[in-house]
């Protein structure tokens, strides 16, 4: 799975990713499209669905994991996603801390540290 954080400008992508969430928005010529934020534990990134089908909305909904296929642009010194196709994807199929930021230290790491400074206390009581 190519994380967001190495996307690149021009890279085709097929990927599953969590929708945070959807904007319906209309061009100037009375055409819809979808701003969807897309996101992995690696970070976020813009995408346009720009041809609106029946069922999009139900794909594109906020807290749905969807198996994306789209493109990567450079628009205004950002990267975009062009979102070509989506399909849900069942939660039960996926691991979900794929695509929640994580802390950058492994929890294990961090009970331990936290188990060593309370042991560290001299009062037994606040150890407690």
């Amino acid at each position: 799975m190519e994380m967001i954080k190495d996307f690149e400008d021009g890279q085709h992508v097929f990927n599953q990713l969590l929708v945070t969430q959807v904007d319906k928005c209309v061009t100037t010529q009375g055409r819809s499209y979808l701003n969807v934020t897309l996101q992995d534990s690696s970070g976020s990134i813009l995408g346009k669905k720009w041809d609106v089908f029946d069922g999009d909305l139900e794909v594109f909904k906020e807290g749905n994991i969807v198996a994306v296929e789209g493109e990567v642009l450079k628009y205004k010194g950002s990267l975009q996603f062009k979102i070509i196709s989506g399909a849900q994807v069942s939660v039960s199929d996926v691991d979900v801390t794929k695509f929640v930021p994580q802390a950058p230290v492994p929890r294990e790491e961090l009970e331990k540290k936290l188990n060593a400074y309370m042991d560290s206390l001299e009062d037994k009581e606040l150890q407690k």
